[in-house]
């Protein structure tokens, strides 16, 4: 759910300032706008559980 709400607000900011894609800061806004600290990520980004998902699209290296 948070990340549907992150998403739409973002999508928001972008559709507000003529932009079709999100900006770094269009999404620091966004988790400011609710309340998430954001100096905080890079510890969670680094944590020894984190689980990576990937697009499972494979590209060609042409």
């Amino acid at each position: 759910m948070l990340q549907f709400e992150t998403g739409r607000s973002a999508k928001s900011y972008c559709e507000h300032t003529a932009r079709t894609q999100p900006t770094l800061s269009g999404i620091v806004v966004t988790l400011a706008e609710i309340c998430f600290n954001v100096d905080t990520l890079p510890a969670y980004a680094k944590r020894s559980q984190r689980m990576v998902i990937t697009s499972g699209r494979k590209e060609s290296l042409s």
